[in-house]
């Protein structure tokens, strides 16, 4: 929270009453009165005193009243994040199944390398190899940006499990002034964490393909003749639209 004593705890360690009771329920203004209205305009708790000096026009209601009709909010969102978290692990085994794919489909293209290469070999060894080096470097980076993609959703997973169940702990354990103290910033951290990024990122492997050289036409390559063939990858991370 923005405001307030911070109570730090392990991860994923349920909060005590007690602690969850510690969250303020002082008017902010005026230290020796105690909250016992909420603004909707202003998204705070407040004393008597602070309706009468500041909020005059706000639209004001009791805590309690405040608190169920907040409350409703949170557990809205709650709701929404936690059919989120299959759709999380959902995202994580879709990017390993094409992870696999496409490393399936590497050692596919790199038996047909081998095959080109054993032809002419006298000639072409140096160019396999090559050819080889491209594609591990395309294996290696792709499984790096999945591995990657992966430990962002599973870091994603657990923030929304946090979220879940600190929202849940209030709203269990929490009074009236808690939750309402709470509302605004818990539906802020749902909308936060539905809006991640790697949730919208395209699980979609990059689509490689190996062009042999046609025997009869030999293209010239960078650094000699190209007898082989060439990668052609448009989406390999870190390697160009051609190789």
């Amino acid at each position: 929270m923005k405001t307030g004593p911070h109570v730090v705890v392990k991860l994923g360690e349920e909060l005590s009453e007690e602690l969850i009771q510690l969250r303020k329920r002082r008017c902010e203004e005026h230290r020796d009165e105690t909250v016992k209205l909420y603004c909707y305009d202003c998204k705070t708790n407040l004393c008597s005193l602070c309706v009468a000096l500041k909020h005059k026009q706000h639209n004001i209601a009791e805590v309690s009243e405040a608190a169920d009709k907040l409350g409703q909010d949170i557990d809205r969102h709650v709701r929404a994040v936690t059919d989120h978290i299959c759709h999380v692990h959902s995202l994580g085994q879709l990017w390993e199944e094409q992870k696999q794919k496409f490393l399936t489909e590497a050692e596919k293209h790199e038996a047909t390398v081998k095959q080109k290469g054993e032809e002419k070999k006298k000639l072409i060894d140096s160019h396999v190899d090559n050819l080889l080096q491209q594609l591990q470097c395309m294996k290696c980076s792709y499984s790096k940006e999945v591995e990657s993609n992966k430990e962002k959703l599973e870091m994603t997973s657990v923030a929304m499990q946090s979220y879940i169940d600190y929202s849940q702990m209030v709203r269990m354990k929490g009074k009236p002034e808690d939750i309402s103290h709470a509302a605004n910033e818990l539906c802020s951290r749902a909308t936060a964490l539905l809006q991640t990024d790697i949730l919208s990122k395209t699980v979609d492997a990059p689509d490689i393909m190996f062009v042999p050289t046609d025997d009869c036409k030999f293209s010239i390559a960078e650094g000699g003749l190209n007898l082989v063939g060439r990668w052609m990858c448009e989406k390999c991370t870190g390697m160009d639209p051609f190789v």
